[in-house]
Protein backbone atom coordinates (compact mmCIF):
# COMPACT_ATOMS: atom_id res chain seq x y z
CA UNK A 1 0.00 0.00 0.00
CA UNK A 2 1.15 3.28 -1.24
CA UNK A 3 0.89 6.03 2.25
CA UNK A 4 3.12 8.88 0.77
CA UNK A 5 5.07 10.11 -2.56
CA UNK A 6 7.28 12.44 -2.35
CA UNK A 7 7.83 14.81 -5.27
CA UNK A 8 11.18 16.28 -5.91
CA UNK A 9 11.95 18.50 -8.35
CA UNK A 10 15.74 19.92 -9.17
CA UNK A 11 17.20 22.51 -11.19
CA UNK A 12 20.45 22.32 -13.12
CA UNK A 13 22.52 25.34 -13.43
CA UNK A 14 25.58 24.91 -16.11
CA UNK A 15 28.55 27.14 -17.28
CA UNK A 16 30.38 25.73 -20.09
CA UNK A 17 34.16 26.80 -20.06
CA UNK A 18 36.47 26.21 -23.14
CA UNK A 19 39.48 25.81 -21.74
CA UNK A 20 40.88 26.09 -17.89
CA UNK A 21 44.01 24.57 -16.30
CA UNK A 22 42.84 20.79 -16.57
CA UNK A 23 40.48 20.29 -18.97
CA UNK A 24 39.71 21.64 -22.32
CA UNK A 25 35.89 22.10 -22.82
CA UNK A 26 34.07 21.40 -19.36
CA UNK A 27 30.75 22.38 -18.05
CA UNK A 28 30.77 23.09 -14.41
CA UNK A 29 27.27 22.63 -12.49
CA UNK A 30 25.57 22.97 -9.59
CA UNK A 31 21.69 20.98 -8.79
CA UNK A 32 19.21 22.77 -6.84
CA UNK A 33 16.94 19.98 -5.22
CA UNK A 34 13.41 21.73 -4.25
CA UNK A 35 11.00 19.44 -2.13
CA UNK A 36 7.13 20.45 -1.18
CA UNK A 37 7.06 21.84 2.51
CA UNK A 38 3.71 20.53 3.42
CA UNK A 39 1.77 23.29 2.85
CA UNK A 40 1.94 23.34 -0.95
CA UNK A 41 4.87 25.43 -1.26
CA UNK A 42 8.49 24.11 -2.92
CA UNK A 43 11.58 24.58 -0.74
CA UNK A 44 15.26 24.98 -0.95
CA UNK A 45 16.33 21.60 0.43
CA UNK A 46 20.08 20.85 -0.84
CA UNK A 47 22.61 21.47 -3.52
CA UNK A 48 25.16 19.23 -5.49
CA UNK A 49 28.29 20.76 -6.66
CA UNK A 50 30.37 19.32 -9.32
CA UNK A 51 33.73 19.31 -8.42
CA UNK A 52 35.95 18.11 -10.88
CA UNK A 53 34.34 14.94 -11.89
CA UNK A 54 33.18 14.36 -7.56
CA UNK A 55 30.42 15.42 -6.01
CA UNK A 56 30.03 18.17 -3.15
CA UNK A 57 27.60 19.99 -1.81
CA UNK A 58 25.40 19.47 1.08
CA UNK A 59 21.95 21.08 2.40
CA UNK A 60 21.11 24.60 1.52
CA UNK A 61 21.09 25.78 5.07
CA UNK A 62 24.47 25.18 5.51
CA UNK A 63 25.74 27.28 2.53
CA UNK A 64 27.44 30.14 4.05
CA UNK A 65 26.56 33.23 1.50
CA UNK A 66 23.19 33.65 0.38
CA UNK A 67 21.14 37.03 -1.42
CA UNK A 68 17.67 38.26 -2.11
CA UNK A 69 17.92 40.72 -4.70
CA UNK A 70 20.44 43.09 -6.15
CA UNK A 71 20.77 44.98 -2.57
CA UNK A 72 22.60 42.54 -0.91
CA UNK A 73 24.55 39.99 -3.53
CA UNK A 74 28.20 41.34 -2.15
CA UNK A 75 27.08 40.58 1.43
CA UNK A 76 28.88 37.67 3.03
CA UNK A 77 27.62 35.70 6.10
CA UNK A 78 23.98 35.74 5.20
CA UNK A 79 22.30 32.16 5.59
CA UNK A 80 19.10 30.71 4.18
CA UNK A 81 18.17 33.81 1.63
CA UNK A 82 16.41 32.88 -1.66
CA UNK A 83 19.51 32.21 -3.57
CA UNK A 84 22.96 30.63 -3.32
CA UNK A 85 26.16 32.14 -4.15
CA UNK A 86 28.63 29.93 -5.73
CA UNK A 87 32.06 30.12 -6.56
CA UNK A 88 34.02 28.74 -9.41
CA UNK A 89 37.50 27.69 -8.90
CA UNK A 90 40.46 29.54 -10.61
CA UNK A 91 42.59 26.59 -11.55
CA UNK A 92 40.01 23.87 -12.38
CA UNK A 93 36.58 25.96 -12.20
CA UNK A 94 35.02 23.51 -9.76
CA UNK A 95 32.11 24.90 -7.88
CA UNK A 96 31.86 25.53 -4.61
CA UNK A 97 29.95 27.29 -2.04
CA UNK A 98 33.01 28.91 -0.08
CA UNK A 99 35.95 31.34 -1.50
CA UNK A 100 38.95 29.76 -0.78
CA UNK A 101 40.31 26.79 -0.05
CA UNK A 102 42.66 23.78 -0.54
CA UNK A 103 43.97 23.26 -4.12
CA UNK A 104 43.92 19.83 -5.30
CA UNK A 105 46.64 20.13 -8.21
CA UNK A 106 48.38 17.82 -10.54
CA UNK A 107 50.52 21.22 -11.84
CA UNK A 108 53.00 23.35 -9.15
CA UNK A 109 52.71 24.12 -6.90
CA UNK A 110 50.99 21.86 -4.85
CA UNK A 111 50.31 23.66 -1.75
CA UNK A 112 48.60 26.90 -3.34
CA UNK A 113 44.88 27.95 -2.16
CA UNK A 114 42.14 27.87 -5.14
CA UNK A 115 41.07 31.08 -4.81
CA UNK A 116 37.46 32.02 -5.67
CA UNK A 117 36.78 35.54 -6.96
CA UNK A 118 33.99 37.65 -5.79
CA UNK A 119 34.00 40.08 -8.79
CA UNK A 120 33.23 37.70 -11.66
CA UNK A 121 29.49 36.84 -11.47
CA UNK A 122 26.79 35.24 -13.45
CA UNK A 123 23.51 35.85 -12.10
CA UNK A 124 21.06 32.78 -11.84
CA UNK A 125 17.46 34.75 -11.85
CA UNK A 126 19.71 37.38 -14.71
CA UNK A 127 21.00 34.34 -17.31
CA UNK A 128 18.66 31.09 -16.68
CA UNK A 129 17.73 29.22 -20.18
CA UNK A 130 15.89 26.80 -20.65
CA UNK A 131 17.69 23.31 -21.42
CA UNK A 132 16.00 23.34 -24.55
CA UNK A 133 17.87 26.19 -25.95
CA UNK A 134 21.22 24.07 -25.34
CA UNK A 135 20.98 21.14 -28.34
CA UNK A 136 21.12 17.57 -27.56
CA UNK A 137 23.17 16.70 -30.41
CA UNK A 138 25.81 19.35 -30.05
CA UNK A 139 29.53 18.05 -29.17
CA UNK A 140 31.47 20.37 -26.34
CA UNK A 141 35.15 18.49 -27.32
CA UNK A 142 35.38 15.67 -24.28
CA UNK A 143 32.67 17.68 -22.25
CA UNK A 144 29.70 15.52 -21.38
CA UNK A 145 26.68 17.38 -23.10
CA UNK A 146 24.63 18.76 -20.20
CA UNK A 147 21.26 17.03 -21.30
CA UNK A 148 23.19 13.91 -20.55
CA UNK A 149 24.36 14.99 -17.13
CA UNK A 150 20.60 16.18 -16.40
CA UNK A 151 19.42 12.89 -17.55
CA UNK A 152 21.71 10.99 -15.70
CA UNK A 153 21.41 12.92 -12.62
CA UNK A 154 18.22 14.36 -12.86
Amino acid sequence: MLTSLLLLQKVYYGVYFKKDVGHKSDWEFAIMRWVPDGSGKWVRDSISLEVDGGRGGGDYADIPNTFTNADDRFQDGNKGRDHPKLYFGKHHHAVHWDMSSSFKSSCPPLTTDDFRANDFQFWAFDQLRHIDVIDPNWTFGKATNPHDTVNSIC
